[in-house]
């Protein structure tokens, strides 16, 4: 068999991957890169009767992971916040790896209403039990007055191009 197309099996959270070995040695220094070593077996949970590595690991981030390798492309998943994906860079040893344009609007706006969701908890949980025209020390206050500039601040207006 030519080495390019030498296969090996990844287990991932009970999904299963197959892929060639000159994929994962796409990225050296790398977690993948090194189950292509002689000696990853001994290293790696490897199942010598199914013939596969196998990981722990979220399979939805690490479809994405493993499209890296074949593309250079990093994408992240719609349900998936910045943060399980940068764990999971760190388990597989990315470093220095850039979001592709695309996701990365996407994750920096979903934190920004999220930040604008996080704001309104804490307001509410501060003021809990008043009445909304009553905040502010015990004066009144007009509801719109006090959150249409919180509210306006956390939208962004895209730039026409």
């Amino acid at each position: 068999m030519k080495p390019s197309q030498e296969k090996v099996t990844l287990n991932i959270g009970g999904v299963r991957y197959k892929t060639y070995v000159d994929t994962l040695r796409a990225l050296p220094g790398t977690k993948l890169c090194r189950l292509t070593e002689p000696q990853a077996c001994g290293t790696f949970d490897y199942d010598p009767i199914a013939r596969e590595f196998f990981f722990d690991r979220d399979a939805a981030v690490f479809d994405e992971v493993l499209n890296y390798y074949r593309t250079r492309r990093l994408h992240c998943p719609a349900l998936i916040c910045r943060s399980v994906l940068e764990e999971e860079l760190a388990y597989w040893e990315l470093r220095n790896v850039t979001l592709a344009p695309c996701c990365s609007r996407r994750l920096t706006a979903a934190e920004e209403r999220q930040g604008a969701c996080d704001l309104w908890d804490h307001e509410e949980k501060q003021h809990e039990g008043q009445d909304l025209g009553v905040w502010r020390g015990g004066g009144r206050a007009d509801w719109r007055t006090r959150w249409q500039p919180k509210i306006w601040s956390s939208w962004k207006t895209p730039v026409p191009a």
